[in-house]
């Protein structure tokens, strides 16, 4: 697992508004995102060791390996269609989801 203070910041700002639910809480932990390796590997992505590897790029006919993705943190940038992103912003593009079922999905929350 990893934590990235800075996507926790940003997530913490844009959870939903619970308020018919007053003693709902619902808080964004970075622990308990899949590792990188695990969620890339979900979409056939095979992730080794730590750093950059290169791969073909699903969001465009990509015919030469030129999507980077970091098995460490789970950032990618593809370098011919420009689409990048951090674990949960590929998750989105992948299954066409939005922020909150993103979250939801992949476990994000910790629910009180």
């Amino acid at each position: 697992m990893h934590n990235n203070s800075i996507l926790q910041t940003i997530l913490t700002a844009n959870q939903c508004n619970n308020a018919a639910k007053p003693n709902y809480k619902r808080t964004f932990n970075p622990n308990l995102l899949p590792a990188p390796i695990d969620l890339y590997a979900r979409f056939g992505f095979k992730l080794k060791g730590n750093g950059w590897s290169m791969h073909k790029c699903p969001f465009h006919d990509d015919k030469h390996a030129s999507l980077s993705i970091n098995a460490t943190h789970g950032g990618f940038i593809c370098h011919a269609c420009h689409s990048k992103g951090n674990l949960i912003g590929f998750y989105m593009q992948m299954t066409n989801t939005n922020y909150q079922t993103a979250m939801i999905e992949l476990g994000a929350y910790n629910e009180h």
